[in-house]
């Protein structure tokens, strides 16, 4: 049986966080699979738009922008936003309150005192 391409994409995330030697929870790897199906979803609605064009005749014959384009680009967002989710692959120690309040700090006032 022939694979989506949403399975693919997951698939292919998953592996790569593997290599990295991390064991994904069940919580992650749904919201892998669930960002690969967003993925998809984003490029099937990318092909509609080359096939149509990226204006396309509106409501009182008026041009207006492919509504698939906004839908493509929600996809992606929420994509971005389940991925963000799981766990990043690193060797350093998780950063705590203390040090990422002083790191704002020190980006939004620098020397400033």
């Amino acid at each position: 049986m022939k694979k989506s391409k949403a399975d693919r994409m997951a698939a292919d995330i998953t592996d790569r966080y593997r290599a990295a030697g991390i064991a994904l929870s069940g919580f992650e790897a749904r919201y892998i699979e669930l960002a690969a199906e967003h993925l998809a979803q984003a490029e099937s609605l990318d092909d509609l738009v080359r096939r149509e064009g990226r204006m396309i005749l509106g409501y009182g014959k008026v041009m207006v922008l492919h509504p698939a384009i906004t839908e493509a680009r929600m996809c992606r967002t929420e994509a971005g936003k389940l991925l963000a989710r799981v766990q990043k692959p690193t060797t350093t120690p998780p950063a705590s309150r203390r040090e990422i309040a002083k790191k704002a700090s020190n980006s939004r006032w620098g020397d400033r005192g």
